[in-house]
């Protein structure tokens, strides 16, 4: 399971910019910091018993979300759903490995 902490900066929180003013567009900026197999449960029950007091602090200011993982369940597969918003089937990976797309054999 990968767990994401999303950290919005101060700007975030701001709206738009005198620069910007009317064009929709902002200077927004956001971080994602993401732990590859990091179980949520057990850093939810660390930070209520203090033992993790950054993360708590980052959950506090930005945000701290579980993100379920992939069909099958790897790295690459998983963090290429999450960036792209797509399932394998949509960016073509789907494990470690190159396969060839007409016969699946590994190359």
């Amino acid at each position: 399971m990968c767990v994401a902490l999303l950290l919005a900066s101060a700007a975030c929180r701001e709206g738009e910019s005198p620069s910007h003013a009317g064009t929709g567009v902002t200077d927004k900026k956001m971080i994602i910091i993401g732990f590859d197999g990091m179980d949520p449960k057990i850093v939810k029950r660390l930070m209520s018993e203090g033992k993790l007091p950054h993360f708590s602090k980052l959950s506090e200011e930005g945000g701290f979300k579980e993100l379920a993982t992939s069909v099958p369940p790897q790295s690459p597969v998983a963090w290429s759903n999450f960036i792209t918003g797509m399932n394998p089937g949509g960016h073509g990976i789907f494990d470690f490995i190159h396969r060839d797309p007409e016969s699946i054999f590994p190359y």
